[in-house]
């Protein structure tokens, strides 16, 4: 069994190998079919404590990698959160910029027909006059 937590540790899951196993069990030929259903007495000392060992190990492995996956879920959930937050920033400012400028050329537009009217007011004052 070698599982050594890290970045690189994927490559350390030899645990659930046939090597290891017969490394830990011994080689069972003959003595335990590949499905288990084939059994018979088997006289070498402590192959039930290798066997739970393997199997506690195996199952260590099992657990470590799902605590691996349920923190690196979470850290997509946060991530994924920040990205929101960040994308809600950025389309705020533009619709603060866009209402900025709408508020602009909306004032220089309402002057413009006011510069107009008041034109068009002089200039028949100024007939009215030479009538």
């Amino acid at each position: 069994f070698n599982y050594i937590p890290g970045v690189a540790s994927y490559k350390d899951y030899n645990v659930l190998t046939q090597a290891s196993r017969e490394k830990l069990l011994g080689n069972q030929a003959g003595r335990m079919s590949l499905d288990g259903t084939r059994m018979v007495k088997n006289d070498e000392p402590g192959l039930l404590d290798r066997a739970i060992e393997y199997l506690l190990d195996a199952s260590t492995l099992v657990g470590a990698q799902t605590s691996r996956l349920g923190m690196t879920y979470d850290n997509i959930i946060a991530q994924q959160e920040g990205t929101i937050a960040s994308e809600s920033t950025i389309r705020d400012a533009n619709m603060a910029k866009e209402m900025t400028e709408y508020t602009k050329y909306n004032v220089l537009t309402q002057s413009a027909q006011s510069m107009l009217a008041q034109a068009n007011q002089n200039s028949s004052s100024v007939l009215s006059l030479l009538q």
